[in-house]
């Protein structure tokens, strides 16, 4: 049996010259003229795409529209060939038992029965396009179509893909251009897009969906990495079994979730891929949840009449919670002056275990915390006084450490004439720990005028190992350090002149990166004409390293107004990747960035505007995930009437997350007076 592959009605309306040839006219058109002119003339078939999805035709001398043409006539359609973007034969059959089993399998049956057909009954034929969505999706052409598939079909080929208009439920056009730069970069649209998509960018693991990711698909369910699906087959699956059962398909989305927790789709007697298309068509506009957000677990709050806050929190293998801060009054003892230094334990019930203070006649805090994988924890901060030896003037550095059952192994002060500070510390594998902060003297090096950044390395000692100085004729500050599984070491800050480039504005953000012997590899700076700083940094398991802070300006997107938070992701030679930008009208900041196991990243900071949630007044803590390609997959917003400040975050390896700051009201019971400490586990 040979297949037909002309379609005259389509012939003439994709070439307006020849829209007024009878049905032979236009045959033999095609035969003359159009084929070798590489005229389109069916809404099924597409030689470009047989020619690049078959190289053993072109290897066979099959090189011209007429051979390729005959090929897939003769033999083409009968062995399966892919010959279209947008038709794919065995997907047909698969997903059609009854046509199969009516057909034995023959293909070219099959396709005369989807073009006499198949098409206007609805059936599917294609795992990359869908003509019920595409009628759903783009209102103008239900209205103009009504419920026709097959004018559908035919606007797709002619108009739809040039249009970038959405056609699939489970691959995005626009998404993929928007996830891969490197598409956009070259200019791809439409009909290159989805080529690309279904020749390269499904095997490459690419993200082309928010609602289907096949890496998450595949790392979700143990029989599918069981039975060694390609990515293709991950896809297919998903269409014609997952979907149906219900599985989990993105971060970013959960049907079996999205339809248990909207009552009008089960009263309506929704199935899952009803909801699944409910969700792109509506729910997704209508701001519906696709996964669960955070869940609290537990929070914990105390305090004293004074002013108490926690800037910090750690978390080791199991499950114990670390969080530090300064306090004002007598947290874990008598008050030494005017505020005190404190670090307290927590089991991962959230039960306190222990908690401790230090400080001098003058001002104490704590900053930064670590820990390592034997539980002994690390704290830096600013001291005021002497909390070893002799300060040195103005404000000093210090950083301690202690055991597992809160008893400390020693202490380190370091300063010069002027003040210098730590911000934040972390320790790597083999116990050696990284502190950074600012200093306005000569630290590290030669001054180099107002506050510099420092980074210094530590053995688990507390032996000093090296410290460098880096800084501008401006004021350079850095914030937050991470460490990579080789011992490269991160840094993040801010800087008014050109810290890694030239300035954009006021004061720009930047992460630099040195290796293990403290040699700097890079530095990179970013900023808008407005004030922008990066406040906390990560790494992941890979070495991407996470950026997050706040700017005045569009940093990655429009400014919402005031301030807005944002996150930015570069590789390990400091190329960025992506960066995302979030807020309010009000006034919006990340204070605090972790990653993990699986590449979520996790961005958390406060807000006077409603940015993850409902703001019940004041400021309110929230903190928002994002997937490994920057698409945000879920968000939490914690409040009481008051003012609520988060810090900072952290994620065990089962995915539980931590968070700490200040309140002045109530998480957790009464407040104790002023800012109170709080710490939450959220799941």
């Amino acid at each position: 049996m040979t297949a037909n592959l002309f379609n005259a009605s389509f012939y003439r309306a994709a070439n307006s010259d020849l829209k007024n040839l009878t049905d032979a006219q236009a045959l033999a058109h095609f035969q003359n003229y159009g084929l070798n002119e590489g005229r389109t003339f069916s809404p099924f078939v597409d030689l470009n795409f047989y020619r690049a999805s078959n190289p053993d035709l072109e290897k066979a001398g099959i090189k011209t529209n007429k051979q390729l043409f005959d090929h897939l006539q003769k033999s083409g359609v009968a062995e399966g060939r892919r010959f279209s973007p947008v038709v794919d034969i065995n997907f047909y059959l698969k997903s059609n038992g009854d046509v199969n089993t009516a057909f034995k399998g023959n293909r070219e049956q099959a396709f005369t029965h989807l073009q006499n057909q198949g098409v206007g009954e609805g059936r599917k034929f294609s795992q990359f396009f869908d003509t019920g969505f595409y009628l759903a999706r783009n209102s103008d052409l239900k209205t103009a179509f009504g419920g026709d598939r097959v004018k559908a079909l035919q606007h797709l080929a002619i108009y739809g893909l040039k249009e970038n208009r959405e056609f699939s439920d489970f691959f995005n056009i626009n998404y993929y251009r928007s996830q891969n730069s490197d598409l956009q970069k070259v200019g791809y649209q439409g009909i290159q897009l989805l080529e690309h998509f279904e020749t390269y960018g499904l095997r490459e693991g690419r993200s082309f969906s928010l609602t289907f990711d096949v890496n998450y698909y595949r790392k979700t369910y143990p029989d599918l990495v069981a039975a060694g699906l390609s990515n293709q087959q991950l896809y297919d699956h998903f269409q014609l079994y997952g979907l149906k059962e219900g599985r989990a398909s993105s971060q970013s989305f959960n049907v079996k979730y999205y339809l248990a927790n909207n009552t009008d789709l089960q009263k309506a007697g929704f199935s899952y891929a009803q909801a699944y298309d409910h969700f792109l068509l509506y729910g997704e506009r209508e701001k519906r949840s696709g996964v669960t957000s955070l869940q609290s677990q537990w929070t914990r709050q105390f305090g004293t009449s004074g002013d108490d806050e926690s800037f910090g929190v750690a978390v080791d293998g199991a499950g114990n919670v670390y969080i530090t801060g300064y306090t004002n009054g007598s947290l874990a003892g008598n008050n030494s002056g005017k505020s005190d230094a404190w670090v307290a334990k927590y089991d991962k019930s959230g039960a306190q275990i222990w908690k401790k203070q230090l400080g001098t006649a003058g001002n104490d805090a704590a900053y930064g915390i670590g820990v390592d994988s034997a539980g002994n924890v690390y704290i830096s901060g600013t001291t005021e006084g002497a909390l070893k030896g002799t300060n040195s003037g103005g404000y000093d550095v210090w950083l301690a450490k202690y055991d597992s059952s809160g008893v400390q192994k020693w202490l380190q002060q370091f300063g010069t004439s002027t003040d210098d500070g730590s911000n934040g510390i972390t320790v790597d594998n083999s116990g050696n720990v990284y502190v950074t902060g600012y200093t306005t003297g000569a630290l590290g090096g030669a001054s180099n005028g107002n506050t510099d950044a420092w980074v210094a390395k530590y053995d688990n000692n507390g032996a000093q190992k090296w410290l460098k100085q880096l800084g501008t004729s401006g004021d350079d500050e850095s914030n937050s350090v991470a460490v990579d599984s080789a011992g490269n070491v991160y840094i993040t800050g801010y800087t008014e002149e050109g810290l890694g480039g030239g300035n954009s504005g006021k004061s720009d953000a930047w992460v630099a990166k040195y290796d293990s012997n403290g040699t700097q590899k890079w530095v990179k700076q970013l900023g808008t004409s407005e004030k922008d700083q990066s406040n906390s940094v990560a790494v992941d398991s890979t070495g991407n390293v996470y950026i997050t802070g706040d700017t005045e300006g569009a940093l990655g997107g429009p400014n919402s107004g005031n301030s807005d938070a944002w996150v930015a992701k570069y590789d390990n030679n400091g190329v960025q990747k992506w960066l995302k930008q979030i807020g309010t009208s009000g006034k919006d900041g990340a204070n605090g960035v972790t990653v993990d196991s699986i590449g979520n990243v996790y961005i958390s900071g406060s807000s006077n505007g409603s940015l993850a949630g409902n703001n019940a007044g004041g400021y309110d803590a929230w903190i928002v995930a994002y997937d490994s390609n920057g698409a945000a997959v879920r968000k939490r917003q914690l409040s009481t009437s008051a003012d609520d400040q988060l810090y900072s975050v952290t994620v065990d390896n089962n995915g539980n997350v931590y968070i700490t700051g200040a309140t002045t009201g109530a998480f957790a019971g009464t407040n104790a007076g002023n800012y109170d400490i709080w710490v939450a586990k959220l799941a």
